[in-house]
């Protein structure tokens, strides 16, 4: 989440890219793919230790 020029809050997640490149800020494009790829890393390892659990109970 981040500032937006009139002082609200803006969940970068739901706006566009393209509404972003009409901003003209490369680093908030930039911001919001690292966040994109930060939250996928973190379903991932949750999935992950979800498998795990799941494994460790119930053994094939």
């Amino acid at each position: 989440m981040t500032l937006g020029s009139d002082g609200n809050i803006v969940n970068l997640l739901s706006v566009s890219d393209k509404e972003i490149i009409e901003l003209q800020d490369q680093k908030v494009l930039v911001f919001k793919n690292e966040m994109r790829s930060i939250v996928k890393s973190i379903l991932v390892c949750f999935l992950s230790f979800i498998l795990l659990s799941i494994l460790t109970v119930f053994p094939v």
